[in-house]
């Protein structure tokens, strides 16, 4: 009679311990279910096969070839030869998607190496993050930096708006060149029309970044005006 009752207290201890490690176990599984992001320092938009990246700066980052950029403030030059850039009102937050693949990166310190990240799957955040992007692609335009004239050279390849002083006007090379100052700063603007009625006036220049065959920083122009 005493054997057959610790067999049985033995038989409820065994079958509990199994019950609990099962129960255990299925909430393990369940909580990797649910487990829809992660935070991480060693992220990489590469992850992204058709990434979508919404930023304020986009500099001394590795950006995938063909990244769609949509940024409110300074992108770095040589990205401009391959990826598409555009220029959007101030972002309320810094994120890349890709919408097929489901899956997203949220910047939580800027998109910068080593910052804090958050990758998630979640449709739902995905899904916001998709709609948000959009809202900005109906207000993109084309990227413009509006920088003083000293901020100018060493942003070759992107196109900036700047004013100045015309100091003279110069034939160069079958084209012109306005000899542009603002403060200590000097700087030439290429256009191929005659410009010399610009003379002592001070305008707004807009162009594209380029240098000349001497390796100095010069602007051709796309559009000049007078600023009264």
């Amino acid at each position: 009679m005493a054997v057959d009752l610790l067999a049985l207290v033995i038989g409820f201890v065994v079958g509990g311990l199994a019950v609990g490690i099962a129960v255990e176990v299925m909430g393990r599984g369940r909580a990797q279910e649910r487990r829809t992001t992660k935070l991480t320092t060693g992220w990489r938009i590469r992850e992204l096969q058709d990434p979508v990246l919404v930023a304020r700066d986009v500099l001394e980052v590795d950006v995938p070839e063909g990244t769609r950029i949509y940024a409110s403030g300074v992108v770095e030059p040589g990205l401009f030869r391959t990826c598409k850039v555009q220029q959007v009102p101030p972002v309320r937050a810094e994120f890349a998607f890709d919408e097929k693949q489901g899956r997203a990166l949220l910047f939580l310190a800027g998109v910068r190496p080593g910052a804090l990240g958050l990758l998630t799957v979640d449709p739902e955040i995905v899904s916001r993050l998709g709609t948000e992007a959009r809202t900005l692609m109906d207000r993109a335009g084309d990227y413009v930096e509006r920088l003083v004239l000293s901020e100018v050279p060493g942003r070759n390849g992107i196109v900036v708006e700047t004013q100045g002083d015309v100091q003279d006007v110069l034939p160069f090379r079958e084209r012109f060149m306005i000899r542009l100052q603002d403060g200590d700063a000097v700087l030439g603007v290429l256009v191929d029309k005659d410009p010399s009625g610009l003379r002592e006036q001070r305008i707004q220049v807009r162009g594209r970044v380029d240098r000349d065959r001497t390796g100095y920083a010069v602007i051709e122009a796309s559009d000049i005006r007078v600023v009264h």
